[in-house]
């Protein structure tokens, strides 16, 4: 029997079926089934519910566990399973197979970003049910109503996925077919007898979950599932909040008697539960509807207008920390939450660190550009462009080739003093490593000497590695790169710049080296399996290791019990928050406006549903999807509220309130609204940084809280060389060396300074001198437009001291500028937590 289980945000409908579970005899098996992103979460509330030992008679699943568990029980789970860089591989391999017969895509066929939006289209296809015969079969229905272009588009598409797929099938499973295979096993096997099943936070499912939920129904005993909504007649007609979900239970609902399986009446949950606050309650019952009750006191909610993202951040950090100095609350109490993270990456995790909160961020990160993964692809282009001197320092400064900064500082001079590349690397070099010099010292001769062995150490391996790269498949590509990082002792070099990091503080940037090892090792691997017995070009090899690499990320998992969870609205499952803050509510970024950045446009998408090709919704339902998401992240607390939106963006441009405000504004009565202007100033420094950067701006300042910050650090040992330092900056005194010997040594004992030249010196606000000895005289060089590069200028030989402005403005000084036009939503003044809850 199918049950049905309603109820908006906040009703107790996890609760409710996490008892029912509770309650069920171990005769029936209980089966918990939840998105991915939930498991863990609902295994601990389990643990914690039933104990040790009787939580093991619940099986908390997602469909990709339940997937894995049947295959153990019936077979299945044998073969290679491919990952995101093994598709990559495939699906150029494709391209470059039916390369000949396209026509739409023959341009682009050896484009990256064409690979990626190929894969992402073939993951939706294959969710969606759509093979790629239901594509050619679309393009080729007589008298279609495709237009030309996407019939044309179809069939070299279906062309494409069925090369895609028939590479993948000689020697891998795809995990993305798992629930394929799953319906299909099934059909023959009945793995849902006897059991309860209970499904909670689903708001839709996909074609091939649909075809797992008709076995599902068809062989338990109970199928329980619970839907965010409080009915299930849809009057907005798929344009409102809840018709996703709504579509969801009655397509349940059609599923189950055209299977002849009972439909037990839904059972309605009250609202509010979940909430501590009339004004969280009101504002659950209240947003993105067509009609609105009267508007209700503004309790336990608060809205703050920061000046930009840095602003955001520090005001949820500092509100934070003061939550829990003032009111008692946990780290663990508190989520926030945002729509595109990577927007914060970088501003909110310093924030947090500086008052020293600790946090879990969700923030997989790109491997590209890490120094492992640069050591391998830039030995690629050494060999490719002949070892040209650009390519041998990228390979040399990724700092694991053994060499110190020096030596390498020492290499890159050598190369640019005498224009050294290409084959020059290769050959013994003889010049004076000071240049037109005419006298040779032992100092000298050692100098060389010493840049010559630095050059073996890193040229002999690379050549070395060129060889082994010259006609072999791909096998033979990722053992000879597995060899080179044997050679240049790459393990070893990586493990001291783990332990280097550590030492500095910086754990997670270590775990992070050491992990990488085993990321390139299974590319490494899963490459010689994929190309085994492929012959091609070292440069085609190093195109899809490239590819490889860009599919692969990072991320780390929480690390305590006591943390601030941080995660996007779409993938973040938070265990009943006290507290939420709900940051970036503007227009365009919260709720996201949706895009069409995909291989079918909005209108192409539109034809292929309606000749009953089953794709996911159009730009419309995905405005829905995203209206629902906002509606579920301002659901999301108990106890407070906090949303914050910045007047301007990263660069600097305009920002304006979304309708998350604004509704906010309209449903709630005397809704606080703080900006950076109506909090106090002491509000920001309730830790040690943020004190003294407040200490700093206001060092000259006679008041009593610049007195007394001057007080608080002047005290301290710790904080002695900063005092001196802003102590000078404040009185504009002349910066001096405090060691007579550095300025010596930097500077030698006798310079020739012309008068012109120490009135330019000190009309700079800072001047930094390089000087550099040719021909026993000091001489200046000056940019030539690449970065670290200095060249020899004849028409100043004889002068002293090369100088260049190095002046750098404040940490984005253009986002932190307000906008002439700009006025707040109103300020208020008093408690900046918003008072108690209620």
């Amino acid at each position: 029997m199918l049950h049905l289980l309603l109820g908006r945000a906040g009703s107790g409908k996890t609760t409710y079926l996490r008892n029912l579970l509770k309650e069920t005899p171990v005769t029936r098996q209980p089966i918990l089934l939840v998105p991915e992103q939930g498991s863990f979460q609902n295994e601990r509330a389990m643990l914690r519910l039933l104990g040790p030992k009787d939580a093991q008679r619940v099986w908390v699943l997602s469909f990709s566990r339940l997937a894995d568990r049947a295959f153990r029980t019936y077979g299945g789970v044998a073969g290679r399973r491919l990952d995101d860089g093994g598709r990559s591989i495939f699906m150029s391999l494709a391209l470059e197979q039916v390369k000949d017969q396209l026509d739409f895509y023959r341009k682009s066929a050896e484009d990256t970003e064409l690979v990626r939006l190929l894969l992402e289209e073939a993951a939706e296809l294959k969710m969606c049910g759509i093979h790629p015969k239901d594509l050619s079969d679309a393009a080729e229905i007589p008298a279609s109503p495709l237009s030309s272009t996407l019939r044309q588009k179809a069939k070299e598409l279906a062309l494409i996925f069925a090369a895609y797929d028939a590479l993948v099938a000689q020697s891998y499973v795809d995990p993305l077919d798992d629930l394929t295979r799953l319906k299909a096993l099934l059909e023959e096997h009945a793995f849902f007898k006897n059991c309860v099943v209970a499904l909670d936070s689903f708001q839709s499912f996909t074609v091939q979950e649909y075809q797992i939920l008709a076995s599902m129904l068809e062989q338990a005993d109970e199928v329980y599932v619970s839907l965010c909504v409080d009915q299930l007649d849809d009057p907005e007609r798929g344009m409102g909040l809840f018709s996703l979900v709504r579509h969801t239970g009655n397509t349940l609902i059609r599923m189950a008697k055209e299977r002849g399986v009972k439909v037990a009446a839904p059972e309605l949950l009250e609202p509010g539960k979940r909430f501590r606050s009339k004004g969280l309650s009101a504002l659950e019952a209240n947003v993105f509807r067509t009609t609105r009750r009267a508007s209700c006191p503004a309790s336990g909610a608060v809205l703050y207008e920061a000046k930009d993202l840095y602003d955001e951040a520090e005001y949820v950090a500092a509100t934070i920390r003061n939550l829990v100095m003032e009111r008692g609350y946990r780290y663990r109490d508190f989520a926030v939450i945002v729509r595109t993270p990577e927007q914060y990456r970088g501003i909110l995790d310093v924030a947090l660190e500086h008052r020293n909160i600790p946090y879990f961020m969700d923030k997989p990160q790109a491997i590209d550009a890490e120094p492992l993964m640069r050591l391998v692809l830039s030995a690629f282009q050494v060999v490719r462009s002949g070892f040209a001197s650009g390519d041998v320092f990228t390979f040399l400064k990724t700092g694991l080739v053994g060499l110190s900064t020096e030596q390498i500082s020492e290499l890159e001079n050598y190369t640019y003093l005498w224009n050294l590349s290409g084959r020059k690397w290769k050959e013994e070099w003889t010049d004076h490593p000071q240049g037109f010099a005419e006298e040779w010292t032992d100092h000298d001769q050692q100098q060389l000497e010493s840049l010559n062995q630095n050059r073996r150490t890193i040229v002999e391996p690379l050549l070395r590695f060129s060889k082994r790269v010259v006609e072999v498949d791909g096998e033979g590509m990722a053992l000879a790169v597995y060899r080179l990082l044997s050679d240049l002792q790459a393990a070893e070099h990586l493990k001291a710049l783990a332990g280097r990091l550590a030492a500095n503080g910086r754990t997670e940037l270590a775990e992070r080296q050491l992990r990488l090892w085993d990321i390139l090792m299974a590319i490494l691997d899963q490459s010689a399996l994929v190309l085994k017995g492929c012959c091609l070009q070292y440069t085609r090899y190093a195109e899809l290791l490239r590819l490889v690499i860009l599919a692969n990320d990072i991320a780390s998992i929480p690390e305590g019990l006591d943390e601030v969870t941080v995660g996007a609205a779409d993938r973040i499952r938070t265990e009943e928050p006290k507290v939420v803050f709900l940051l970036g509510a503007t227009q365009g970024d919260f709720p996201l406006s949706p895009s069409a950045n995909c291989v079918f446009s909005n209108g192409e998408r539109r034809e292929l549903i309606a000749l009953g090709l089953p794709l996911n919704d159009t730009l419309e339902g995905i405005a829905v999807q995203e209206r629902f998401l906002a509606y579920a992240a301002m659901s999301a607390a108990s106890e407070r509220l906090y949303i914050s939106f910045p007047a301007a963006g990263i660069e600097g441009e305009p920002k304006h309130a979304s309708p998350i405000v604004t509704e906010s504004l309209a449903i709630l009565q005397d809704l606080p609204v703080y900006t950076p202007y109506s909090i106090p100033q002491t509000w920001m420094t309730n830790a040690e940084q943020p004190a003294f950067a407040l200490a700093a701006q206001n060092w000259n300042d006679n008041t009593p809280l610049s007195a007394t910050m001057r007080k608080l650090f002047t005290e301290r040992r710790e904080y002695e060389a900063r005092i001196a330092a802003l102590d000078r900056a404040a009185k504009k005194r002349v910066v001096t060396f405090a060691d007579e010997r550095k300025a010596q040594k930097l500077f030698g004992v006798n310079m020739n300074v012309s008068a012109t030249q120490i009135e330019n010196v000190l009309s700079l606000p800072v001047s930094i001198f390089l000087p550099v000895w040719v021909a026993g005289k000091r001489a200046p060089y000056r940019r030539d437009g690449r970065l670290g590069i200095w060249k020899l200028d004849a028409l100043s030989t004889g002068t002293s001291l090369p100088r260049y402005r190095c002046s750098k403005a404040p940490r984005n000084e253009t986002a932190r500028t307000q906008r002439r036009d700009w006025q707040p939503f109103g300020t208020v003044s008093g408690d900046p937590l918003g008072g108690d809850a209620e």
